[in-house]
């Protein structure tokens, strides 16, 4: 299952994935979707029940 999305990118981050995408003979998207993927670590649903840090004490 995919969903679909709109991004707006900075024009030098576009032309970044442009560029790496034409060498490696893929789609801009699909680059960008393994990007992501690599990049944001799976967070396991237990951490739903978790506080975000923003309300946590600094102690």
């Amino acid at each position: 299952m995919s969903t679909k999305i709109t991004i707006t990118l900075p024009d030098k981050i576009y032309q970044r994935a442009e560029r790496f995408a034409r060498l490696a003979n893929r789609d801009v998207a699909s680059v960008l979707a393994d990007t992501l993927q690599l990049s944001i670590p799976p967070v396991s649903t237990e951490v739903n029940n978790l506080e975000p840090v923003s309300v946590l004490s600094n102690e």
